[in-house]
């Protein structure tokens, strides 16, 4: 079933039809996955093993000790200890390095990742979401195969699901083509580019609505042995966890996120240039739903895409029930229960400098009780959205909360103790806000013109 509404292209007033190419972004990384298992099972390589001995020039460096090696299967789940900078010097490039105007000027993966990189964790030990990480899968693909990853993508998964309208380079794309938008402030669409994404593998597919359910079938025909394109360790893998905290929270497949919902929902988002895209599959229904749109607003779609699937579950006689959607770092002993909570308590103005980029500088954030949830809301202009944050655990003295959506790995923790006289959020490590105090003149314009650098910066 297709169902759509509004243009792929506003100025032309073209509607969506099932072959129209939109970006899907993240949801690449699903396609990466399975070529590298698939290359598992021809015997190339084994996810157990480290990815410096197909890759020698990789370069690992940590302030602490490592002592294990990053293995492919780490790559695939989060877990390697990369975060989202390859070091820090990233942060002061456009786009935080990780696009090219086009894939001419994208450099070759064995030279974009010659220096060394920088392990924010220890590999296996914890979840920290890495465009890196898949970028290196690419590259391994390529060295494996001796073949372009487009190419790879082209005769190993693409032709043998019929996925005609499914490419990997911008320039291979064909009409109708949807454009992507920024809508402003006063309800304005603008039209944005379409870089390529250099670690090429993350995150640079276009596909169609056709082509991603003729791809979402199959996976779940693999998991019940039932494909014919792919062996039964396919499905199976992808819908197993690989990384698990704690039963209750979302945990790690093969390069997808498993809800630990009732029956299982395994999912991918994508958010790049003027799109928002969503993978939903429950494997065990037989069940998949993919959305997209040609506009940014991941809190909202997100929310709506589970609703909707949820809508679906019940029309199916099979409601979905039990499942938080938390960052596999999280741990929950117990299910949400909120309560002796004031309706608002202002915690004042923060500087936030966080891995992927700046979140907002000498933003005010307010938390709201909200039925079952708190609300972390920013005035800064970067990240005006709300954040919706669910309970974790209450402790003798403290409560514990969590960020309820997997991509936003760099919030780690926020930690309120029951007095409110002072907050905690645990980054990199602990990092201690006091109540609002009065900003310096000094300090406000400081402020004002890191901001607006950062923000300069993010818009190139």
């Amino acid at each position: 079933m297709f169902v759509s509404s509004g243009y792929a292209d506003i100025k032309r007033q073209e509607p969506f039809d099932p072959d129209t190419q939109f970006r899907i972004g993240s949801i690449n990384k699903v396609f990466t996955s399975i070529i590298v298992k698939l290359l598992e099972i021809k015997g190339k390589i084994n996810l157990n093993d480290s990815i410096q001995e197909y890759l020698p020039y990789l370069k690992f460096y940590s302030r602490r000790k490592v002592r294990e090696p990053v293995r492919i299967r780490h790559l695939l789940t989060h877990t390697s200890g990369l975060g989202e900078l390859r070091s820090t010097r990233d942060f002061l490039s456009p786009s935080l390095a990780l696009s090219a105007k086009n894939e001419n000027k994208a450099p070759p993966l064995s030279q974009y990742y010659s220096k060394p990189l920088a392990l924010y964790n220890l590999p296996g030990t914890s979840w920290y979401y890495a465009n890196h990480g898949f970028g290196i899968l690419g590259a391994l693909i390529e060295e494996v195969t001796g073949a372009p990853y487009s190419k790879v993508s082209r005769d190993l998964l693409f032709r043998p699901l019929k996925m005609e309208r499914t490419v990997i380079l911008n320039s291979k794309t064909s009409s109708p083509i949807a454009t992507g938008y920024q809508v402003t402030k006063k309800n304005r669409a603008i039209p944005v580019s379409n870089p390529c994404i250099i670690p090429i593998a993350a995150g640079n597919a276009w596909s169609t609505a056709r082509d991603m359910m003729r791809f979402a079938d199959e996976l779940v025909k693999s998991y019940h042995g039932e494909s014919e394109a792919f062996d039964h360790d396919v499905g199976r893998d992808l819908f197993r966890p690989w990384f698990q905290v704690s039963p209750h929270i979302t945990r790690m497949g093969l390069g997808i996120f498993l809800l630990p919902s009732e029956p299982l929902i395994a999912h991918h988002g994508g958010t790049i240039n003027g799109f928002n895209s969503i993978l939903l599959i429950s494997p065990n229904e037989k069940t998949s739903v993919i959305m997209s749109i040609n506009r940014v607003n991941r809190e909202l779609f997100f929310s709506y895409s589970l609703h909707l699937f949820q809508k679906l579950h019940r029309h199916l006689g099979t409601p979905v029930r039990y499942f938080f959607y938390l960052s596999p770092n999280f741990q929950i002993d117990s299910p949400p229960i909120i309560k002796n909570l004031p309706l608002s308590y202002r915690l004042g103005s923060i500087n936030l400098s966080l891995g992927r980029i700046v979140l907002s500088i000498g933003t005010r954030i307010v938390i709201d009780r909200h039925n079952t949830c708190l609300t972390l809301k920013g005035n800064g202009s970067m990240y005006p959205s709300p954040n919706v944050l669910l309970y974790i655990r209450e402790c003798e003295n403290e409560y514990h909360f969590g960020i309820p959506d997997a991509s936003r790995k760099m919030i780690q923790k926020i930690v309120l103790t029951k007095d409110f006289e002072k907050a905690y959020l645990d980054l990199s490590g602990p990092i201690q806000f006091e109540h609002e105090k009065t900003r310096s003149l000094r300090r406000k314009i400081g402020e004002f013109v890191f901001f607006s650098l950062a923000k300069a910066m993010s818009n190139k």
